[in-house]
């Protein structure tokens, strides 16, 4: 019965290591199970009896192995692989590609009559291009990170209360975004950036400061790449 009841404890670590790995959320935190999640342990009751199961015992690595694996090749066929795009990343975390797209037109200047129906595929079509680029996501991923960080006070002298009111002395939110604008469309970008930034439309006042930022980077490179194609 010992080795029973702590198996139960060998397969619940096992399964919040494999959703923390697979990074599956619930908003903007970590999802670590479900109100319909159930674990039995069963034994056949032949010898030899194990009276512990943790991690380090043999019975124990095995199951925790078993569970992890489960899980991530599970969730996988429901399309929450490791590998997912940063699109669903952040669709998983409440920012949907739609709510961007729709932010950056509310700023968006259209030229020689460019209708707005054609000016969302533009901003689309560009916005899926930058998220194929390795470099970007990376960027953007870093962000996430540093917001989950600070939230709940990993970052040494920030406080999670402090952070969130986007305090005068945070700047590294604003120096990664630049970094991110740079690389999307040099200076353009950087001005393209200031004018969201400052009046922060859309989904940008609802997103926590590295996140806001970043994802204003981003509709900051797609449009500014988009009038300088475009002659603007």
């Amino acid at each position: 019965d010992n080795g029973l009841v702590e198996l139960i404890k060998t397969v619940t670590e096992a399964k919040v290591s494999a959703i923390h790995d697979l990074d599956l959320r619930c908003g903007l935190t970590y999802a670590i199970g479900t109100s319909t999640d159930a674990i039995i342990t069963a034994s056949l009751k032949k010898p030899p009896a194990k009276i512990y199961t943790g991690q380090l015992t043999s019975i124990g690595c095995l199951v925790s192995r078993l569970v992890y694996e489960a899980i991530i090749k599970g969730a996988g066929k429901w399309g929450f692989s490791q590998d997912r795009s940063m699109i669903k990343r952040l669709e998983e975390r409440g920012i949907r590609l739609d709510d961007i797209i729709n932010t950056a037109l509310t700023l968006f200047i259209p030229w020689n009559g460019l209708r707005m129906e054609e000016a969302y595929e533009l901003v689309k079509s560009e916005l899926l291009r930058c998220l194929e680029d390795v470099n970007v996501v990376s960027i953007i991923d870093a962000a996430l990170r540093l917001d989950e960080d600070a939230r709940i006070g990993l970052i040494p002298n920030l406080k999670p209360e402090n952070y969130i009111s986007d305090p005068v002395n945070l700047v590294s939110d604003e120096i990664l975004a630049l970094s991110l604008a740079i690389y999307l469309n040099g200076w353009n970008a950087v001005f393209e950036l200031y004018r969201y930034d400052t009046k922060k439309p859309g989904i940008l006042s609802k997103l926590p400061p590295f996140i806001d930022d970043i994802i204003a980077s981003l509709i900051a490179g797609v449009t500014s790449s988009i009038y300088s194609r475009g002659g603007l």
